[in-house]
């Protein structure tokens, strides 16, 4: 990006009010969801090495029971409970992977992109994540009631807790993170 420091900011606005926006609605679950199904989860962009999961994989990383949340949909609508669920905190896996700083500012204008298979978007930015309590809240989930998730939500799923509206950042089929740096 280039121009005066008030375009970058606004560009930045843009593309965490992007993020919020993008995450609007998968498709209906049904015959389709065994197609979409996330195997594997992969962390990577901006990072000192790609992070790649499978449900066998999980072992180093403290899982967390996830107490029942009402899925509220971007219009504050009662979508389902989700319960039974157990994930791991979406920095724990951030910091496995090492997002990159080459000076100071670097974290501060980073942000994370959780994609789905079906290309179903969440963003946060890395002060979000590290620096407010909607972070403590981002679990990538990994099972339910103590075995891999379903079809329905692919092997990987993705939660943000702390959300007024925790639908538009419910990622189902959860398959890959990326850090970026928006500059």
């Amino acid at each position: 990006m280039t121009g005066p420091p008030d375009n970058h900011r606004r560009r930045l606005c843009g593309l965490l009010a992007l993020g919020s926006t993008m995450a609007v609605a998968h498709p209906a679950a049904g015959g389709e969801a065994a197609g979409r199904v996330s195997l594997q989860l992969r962390v990577g962009g901006r990072v000192q090495r790609d992070v790649l999961l499978t449900p066998e994989t999980l072992g180093d990383f403290a899982k967390v029971t996830i107490a029942d949340t009402p899925l509220r949909g971007r219009t504050g609508d009662a979508l389902r409970v989700l319960s039974g669920y157990s994930g791991i905190r979406l920095t724990d896996l951030l910091d496995k992977a090492q997002i990159v700083a080459r000076d100071h500012n670097d974290l501060k204008k980073t942000i994370v992109v959780a994609t789905a298979t079906d290309d179903y978007k969440a963003v946060f930015s890395w002060n979000e994540l590290y620096n407010t309590a909607i972070g403590e809240g981002v679990y990538v989930l990994v099972t339910k009631e103590g075995k891999p998730l379903g079809d329905e939500e692919g092997r990987f799923a993705l939660i943000s807790l702390q959300d007024s509206k925790t639908g538009p950042r419910h990622v189902r089929w959860l398959a890959d993170i990326r850090a970026t740096l928006v500059d």
